[in-house]
């Protein structure tokens, strides 16, 4: 599977666009994704991912707050071979902290985990600072809600914790 992650603005607009909303309060990009702020909804991102299974492209299409999914068809007079798929995510930086929430939790589907963690992998080359807060949720939330907990949280923090 192959994954790429694009920003159609260059982050550095981003970053530029978060100051100015953080200017009252002074927050880093960092800071103002950790709070979730407005601006999030802001910075875009494009993700493409060639040769994805059939399962975890059923997990992550079911997003959709911020996050627009493309298929390629399984039809067979489109495509006319089951197999691997082709998808694009236009999506905004809340949408990708959600996606990491559930699809990096013990309790994912290890396909689905490992795909989301290339995306933050290559969101990391372009926003550092968002990847550093695209975790589980037990570590945003310092508790796991399964039914069945994966025992993974041990207390780790969320970037800039202090």
């Amino acid at each position: 599977m192959l994954v790429t992650v694009e920003n159609p603005m260059p982050v550095a607009w981003a970053h530029r666009a978060m100051r100015r909303c953080g200017a009252t309060k002074d927050l880093t990009p960092l800071q103002l994704y950790r709070a979730r702020h407005s601006v999030i909804y802001a910075v875009k991102f494009w993700i493409d991912i060639v040769g994805i299974s059939d399962r975890v492209h059923t997990h992550l299409v079911r997003h959709h707050a911020g996050y627009i999914p493309w298929v390629l068809s399984q039809r067979p007079d489109r495509r006319g071979q089951p197999g691997p798929r082709s998808m694009s995510i236009l999506c905004n930086a809340e949408a990708l902290i959600n996606l990491a929430q559930k699809r990096l939790c013990g309790q994912a589907w290890h396909e689905t985990r490992a795909a989301v963690e290339q995306i933050r992998a290559e969101v990391a080359k372009l926003d550092p600072d968002l990847a550093a807060v695209m975790q589980p949720r037990c570590i945003w939330e310092g508790r796991c809600r399964q039914v069945k907990s994966c025992g993974f949280y041990q207390g780790q923090k969320l970037a800039g914790d202090v």
